[in-house]
């Protein structure tokens, strides 16, 4: 196991990354960033390879959970299909369709907005 390997050797000397990388037979970049992923593992946990593995497994399903898209439609609390008076109700439109729903204050800098940037029409 790599991460092994790498916590065998001098590894927490930076100036030695590139004799390690070699000895171990990565490139110098996945070396570095293995050798940060280990580095916040033992910051809270003991080194062995089953609990490295797990830990690992775990940062990889959040990380995974964290990229993932919301498949579901989010529910407007703006009607999209009305025209904008003005930029204030452009904003309330993305921000809803971002699924941001608006608090009073939202409402009062909607009018204000849309009374300094009044749309024709």
């Amino acid at each position: 196991m790599i991460a092994a390997d790498i916590y065998a050797e001098n590894f927490k000397d930076e100036t030695l990354d590139s004799a390690i990388a070699e000895k171990l037979g990565l490139p110098l970049g996945n070396y570095q960033s293995r050798r940060e992923t280990l580095l916040e593992f033992l910051a809270d946990n003991e080194f062995t390879e089953a609990a490295y593995l797990i830990w690992l497994r775990e940062k990889n399903n959040r990380e995974a959970q964290l990229l993932t898209p919301i498949t579901e439609p989010q529910e407007a609390a703006w009607d999209v299909t009305q025209p904008s008076r003005g930029f204030g109700d452009t904003v309330a439109k993305m921000t809803s369709a971002m699924g941001i729903k608006p608090c009073g204050g939202c409402k009062k800098r909607q009018k204000a907005f849309n009374k300094v940037v009044k749309y024709k029409g």
